[in-house]
């Protein structure tokens, strides 16, 4: 398992995340279903999701409305047979796992370029059987998401607090290099 320090967080392979062990007792990473929830309840706008002052020249402002306070991290990307980071000022993917999958095939991509919350299948470097690395965001395994839509999204349900996704670090997680 690998994973690379950007100050302030971390990215992970997909061997780290296959294993199983990035989240704490009760949490688990997000499904897609999971993310498309998210989207539905921020009406496709992303950047009320987004930590302010932290996004490079960003066409959408953020906003951080939820206080979901996603950071621009960058994605860990194999370019020409070396390891960079890219985009750490303007981007951050988080992976999606969809039940007790074997393989990953997608992450959940935000950048300071668009207002939405984008679904990319690139998580391998082409042409290899190991994954690149990207961020990690927890949810708990019994977070139930009840909304209302009239005329604005109305939360009837505490259960869907936006604390329910956390950072793994933040929760004490840790993962030990191989």
């Amino acid at each position: 398992c690998f994973q690379y320090s950007v100050p302030g967080f971390l990215l992970y392979n997909g061997e780290a995340v296959l294993t199983g062990k990035l989240a704490p007792l009760d949490w688990r990473i997000p499904s897609d279903n999971d993310w498309n929830r998210l989207k539905e309840y921020i009406a496709g706008n992303a950047s009320a999701l987004k930590k302010a002052g932290t996004w490079s020249s960003d066409t959408n402002p953020a906003t951080n409305e939820t206080g979901f306070g996603i950071a621009p991290k960058g994605l860990l990307l194999e370019r020409d047979n070396a390891t960079t980071l890219v985009n750490p000022a303007s981007s951050t993917a988080y992976w999606t796992r969809n039940g007790m999958q074997e393989q990953l095939d997608k992450v959940v991509i935000i950048t300071n370029s668009n207002n939405d919350i984008e679904f990319k299948n690139s998580v391998k470097p082409e042409g290899k059987k190991y994954y690149n690395g990207f961020s990690v965001r927890c949810i708990k395994e019994k977070a139930v998401f009840s909304l209302l839509f009239i005329r604005s999204i109305t939360l009837i349900s505490s259960s869907l607090s936006l604390s329910n996704w956390q950072n793994p670090c933040t929760l004490g997680t840790k993962i030990q290099k191989r």
